[in-house]
């Protein structure tokens, strides 16, 4: 990477702290900020507003894979740069700078807002009563219900993904970025989840998944269990563990899993994120403690 963020030791010292309480999801979109702005600018940091809006420019036009990108993205990265510069660098924040954000209203106002919102994969759907109420067609325990059964490797692997999402609510960053190493079981059954942060709890049911799968895994392919192997990989034309997931991977095997088994509604590779933060919100958890579940410093 050609930029050059200041090896101060204070600065160095910031950005790991920084860094360290980020989700891995975040982390990757703070690397993917820098990539971007490597492959438009050869300016180091701190930046200038000038330098930075002519990085919004360029983010605009092509992007880093040759490709224009959203005003939504765009935004995404310039907060990632607004953190690198006011909270490690400790100097004025350029994407605050009229340049900028002049810039990024015109763009906004040329391309609109084209986002369209998150679908929620939430534990029971959108029941009145998350605890008493019955789980609705395409809501997490109803899927895992039409699977019961079902012993096949796309089934085995499918129950891993739901009881993941519905256990810890991360983005598809996050999930495929899991090693077989990074699940620990405990006494009773239950288990926890290495994600970039503080460990992750993994109910008794989804440690039961993931113990089925590794099996099946082991059996054939006895290589594709180490430690060090993807938790989520493909299942190749002999229905054999193939690589890990990228994350748009993951993302079509969570479609496929809604379009058999659930309700075949669009979801993306934040739907658990989204569905976790409206079941806790619906058993009275508090913005404060929805926000440390989820790995958030902020809702």
């Amino acid at each position: 990477m050609s930029i050059s963020i200041p090896s101060d030791p204070g600065v160095q010292d910031r950005l790991h702290a920084h860094l360290a309480g980020c989700s891995q999801g975040s982390r990757n979109a703070f690397e993917g900020m820098l990539s971007s702005w490597s492959a438009s600018s050869d300016a180091s940091f701190p930046a200038t507003p000038v330098q930075v809006r002519d990085f919004v420019r360029a983010q605009a036009a092509s992007g880093s894979t040759g490709r224009p990108l959203r005003p939504q993205s765009i935004r995404l990265m310039l907060r990632h740069l607004s953190n690198l510069h006011a909270r490690i660098l400790h100097v004025d924040d350029p994407t605050r700078h009229i340049l900028v954000t002049s810039e990024m209203k015109a763009l906004f106002r040329e391309r609109g807002s084209l986002a369209r919102p998150t679908v929620p994969l939430r534990l029971k759907g959108d029941v009145a009563d998350i605890v008493n109420d019955d789980p609705l067609p395409g809501s997490i325990i109803a899927m895992l219900r039409a699977l019961k059964g079902d012993d096949s490797p796309w089934a085995l692997r499918a129950r891993v993904i739901l009881g993941l999402g519905a256990d810890t609510g991360c983005s598809r960053s996050e999930y495929v970025a899991i090693n077989i190493g990074h699940v620990f079981v405990m006494a009773d059954g239950t288990g926890t989840v290495l994600l970039g942060g503080p460990p992750r709890y993994l109910s008794a049911e989804t440690m039961a998944f993931i113990s089925a799968w590794i099996l099946w895994r082991e059996a054939v392919l006895p290589s594709s269990t180490r430690p060090t192997d993807a938790l989520l990989v493909g299942i190749d034309q002999r229905h054999r563990p193939a690589t890990r997931l990228t994350t748009d991977g993951y993302v079509g095997v969570l479609q496929d899993i809604i379009k058999r088994v659930g309700c075949g509604v669009p979801v993306s590779g934040n739907s658990f994120r989204a569905g976790l933060k409206l079941d806790l919100a619906a058993i009275g958890a508090t913005p404060i403690a929805i926000a440390n579940v989820l790995g958030f410093k902020e809702l």
